[in-house]
């Protein structure tokens, strides 16, 4: 997350601090897989008490559009490509899942 970014203000229950360590290694019993600061990422677990009595985690998500990247390739408006596909005789479909990208090569 970029320095000028700050996370807001959130009070923090203390009593729910045992059951985010304990939640935490529920997620990765036996393995570290990383360790991260939650100062640097757009992200922070807050617990939430519910009406039965138990805890909730929660992630909480902050100014993401200010923290990561604008996609320079956005996907484009459907209305346009079916606006654009109109007129034509034959029309050609891809399935981008299954289809095959062929381009001719110079032997």
């Amino acid at each position: 997350m970029p320095p000028s970014l700050s996370h807001p203000r959130i009070q923090v229950n203390r009593s729910a601090t045992e059951e985010v360590k304990g939640r935490k290694n529920e997620r990765r019993p036996g393995k570290r897989l990383g360790s991260y600061s939650q100062q640097d990422s757009s992200r922070r677990y807050i617990m939430v008490k519910k009406t039965s009595g138990k805890w909730c985690m929660c992630t909480y998500y902050t100014d993401l559009n200010k923290a990561y990247h604008k996609d320079p390739y956005p996907l484009p408006n459907i209305d346009r490509l079916v606006d654009g596909a109109s007129g034509f005789a034959l029309l050609s479909f891809i399935d981008a899942y299954l289809g095959y990208n062929q381009i001719k090569m110079h032997p």
